[in-house]
């Protein structure tokens, strides 16, 4: 080619090549100034990723669970299998189970053997759909279902949500699904234990809805277009905003109370070949000053100042998919979990936020 023929070129191009150079340095020499540290994940990877307590619960596709003290985080986990759909463990060291072979059953296991196992019936016709803990680790959250017969294709005919405290069932309230317009993917229970959130997709369009426990009713519900559905819900720690993710690069923040749009934030576009832009998790730190959301495929953690609703950083933790992302209890550092079991679970630094 003429131009590399040119010797008057050479200059530009060596130019270019050395900021390209410098460039992907930079890039390389962030990164790990972010990570301070990487831990083994299970064996098959990272499908939820959360902190309860003192404690960083991992858990993967087949529902093996570890479990890490913040204040040691680098001390070997303690490593639970589970024969079971869903598994979620509560601060006083209760593990939740539903069995693969009884999804109308949920059984409690005390780690600490101070006590006895426990079943409790769901109720017939019913089986449990999703189960979620909140921060505190106090309260569990369950989406249970019922199968109309009606419906060969297997639709819900109704939702009915409820709660487990002090090892006590109680429904709190049912949504109908009779035209199986409503798939519902993530529940979420506020600190406070005074709300529950369920997230998902009614009419292609992303889907909200928030019940008052106490008055065992729905509070409000929300569609929006900005996503086809909603995945991901999480509750700031004084329960007056919730915020939320799905399909879309949006992250939208609502009024607990009234149900009203607070805010939208929104990360940077990333395109990749036969893949859409998704924000798969959410976390908020204790004292409710940050919010981080991933994205993928970028695989990027976006940190968000609750006060001033503006970008803090983007930590680039290198996971394509990232399933799971927890601050640590001091809002210090920040996990971020990936479904790939090559990929390590990242302990990074968190900014601080005058």
């Amino acid at each position: 080619m003429k131009i590399f023929q040119n010797k008057k070129h050479f200059p530009v191009l060596f130019g270019i090549a050395m900021f390209i150079a410098i460039v992907v340095i930079m890039f390389i020499a962030n990164s790990k100034a972010l990570v301070k540290l990487e831990l083994n994940p299970p064996i098959d990877g990272v499908a939820k990723l959360s902190t309860v307590g003192g404690r960083l619960v991992v858990v993967s596709g087949t529902n093996e669970m570890q479990v890490r003290d913040w204040n040691d985080i680098t001390k070997n986990p303690l490593k639970i299998l589970n024969q079971a759909d869903k598994v979620a463990l509560m601060a006083d060291s209760r593990l939740f189970r539903i069995p693969s072979d009884k999804p109308d059953t949920v059984e409690i296991e005390c780690l600490k053997k101070d006590c006895n196992p426990l079943k409790i019936p769901l109720g017939y016709g019913m089986r449990c759909n999703m189960l979620s803990v909140n921060r505190t680790g106090q309260t569990a959250g369950l989406v249970n279902v019922n199968i109309s017969g009606k419906n060969s294709g297997n639709s819900y005919s109704k939702f009915s949500i409820a709660i487990i405290a002090s090892n006590q069932l109680s429904e709190i309230t049912t949504i109908e699904n009779s035209d199986g317009s409503l798939e519902l993917f993530d529940i979420s229970v506020s600190d406070d234990s005074r709300y529950i959130a369920i997230a998902g997709q009614k009419n292609n369009l992303g889907w909200l809805g928030v019940i008052d426990i106490n008055k065992k009713q729905l509070l409000w519900e929300q569609s929006s277009d900005s996503s086809s559905k909603f995945v991901c819900a999480v509750f700031s720690p004084k329960s007056q905003m919730i915020y939320v993710g799905g399909a879309g690069r949006d992250v939208l923040v609502f009024d607990v109370a009234t149900g009203k749009l607070a805010n939208k934030w929104q990360m940077a576009e990333t395109k990749v070949a036969n893949k859409k832009q998704f924000t798969p998790t959410i976390a908020v730190s204790n004292d409710g000053r940050l919010v981080a959301t991933a994205t993928e495929p970028a695989g990027v953690i976006y940190l968000w100042d609750t006060q001033s609703s503006k970008l803090v950083k983007t930590l680039p933790v290198g996971h394509i998919l990232i399933t799971g992302i927890a601050f640590s209890p001091d809002g210090r550092y920040i996990a971020a979990g990936a479904v790939l079991m090559k990929n390590k679970i990242k302990i990074c630094n968190v900014p601080r936020v005058r």
